[in-house]
């Protein structure tokens, strides 16, 4: 009976000690490709039923092992983690020189990532949209997507955290979810406006002259409350974006060693630059 697991439980063993060890799988979710009864299943590493238990150590935690031995053929991002604030806070990323993007996947979920990353071919139509909805599920897909078997997993926001007990999504289940939300949520909304959109720094507006716009709205970043730059980088490194912009960066970050005063600085250039573009008159 041919199975598809559907996604793979890390615990990792502790002690006393603040010593982590390196995860290990202990529950399996699984899927029956054949129509079976019942469709969907689990087995753990110390299941009440011995097929069940005999089927993990043999062909779940085989199948890990097979994986484990084998080189990944298709390209992933391998740079260093960015070194910043939220990275220093989490212990187990840093001051580690060895600690790269890809250490932040299980080596069956970075092979399933980068196979569809590959197989995203820039001759395609919807090339783009791919991209997007790829880049839609690469958090999901890591060590960081926490398991609670009473709630909703996800991964803690606004940092990067490994927790102790990891829930190892399907990234091929993830990534059809994800295609079939976002193409039905174009469709229903009928979005078909464009828009113009610049990525140019808000502290030198140079391609907009003098007193030509009728309103803005602007949502400055709160000092260091959330580090974006950071925590856009594992986004930036799989779709191989240049993140030399990070210095120029309106935020506090001690790691960075961008100030309160760098903050104040930029953000009065910004300011000046929303006066200088403002139509007389207008907000």
């Amino acid at each position: 009976m041919p199975l598809l697991p559907e996604d793979v439980h890390l615990e990792e063993i502790s002690t006393r000690s603040t010593k982590r060890f390196d995860p290990v799988p202990v529950l399996v979710n699984y899927e029956c490709l054949d129509g079976c009864t019942p469709k969907r299943g689990e087995r753990t590493h110390h299941d009440p039923d011995p097929k069940k238990r005999d089927y993990f150590e043999r062909y779940d935690l085989g199948k890990i092992e097979e994986i484990e031995k084998e080189d990944i053929p298709y390209w992933y991002p391998s740079k260093d983690m960015i070194y910043g604030q939220e990275t220093i806070r989490n212990k187990d990323i840093a001051g580690r020189d060895w600690y790269k993007v890809s250490d932040l996947y299980t080596k069956r979920n970075l092979w399933a990532l980068s196979l569809i990353n590959k197989n995203i071919d820039k001759k395609l139509e919807y090339f783009d949209q791919l991209l997007f909805i790829l880049s839609s599920i690469v958090l999901n897909c890591s060590k960081m997507y926490r398991y609670r078997p009473s709630l909703k997993g996800g991964i803690q926001n606004g940092t990067y955290y490994v927790p102790p007990k990891s829930q190892i999504m399907n990234v091929m289940s993830s990534f059809r979810n994800k295609f079939s939300g976002i193409t039905h949520g174009l469709k229903y909304f009928g979005i078909t406006e464009t828009a113009i959109i610049s990525t140019e720094s808000a502290t030198s507006l140079f391609n907009i002259n003098d007193n030509t716009i009728d309103y803005i709205f602007t949502d400055p970043p709160y000092s260091g409350t959330v580090q974006y730059g950071e925590l856009n980088f594992v986004w930036e490194a799989w779709l191989g974006l240049n993140t030399n912009w990070h210095d120029q960066e309106i935020i506090v970050n001690q790691a960075r060693r961008k100030t309160e005063g760098n903050w104040a600085d930029m953000m009065t250039q910004a300011m000046e630059e929303c006066y200088r573009v403002l139509k007389p008159g207008r907000r």
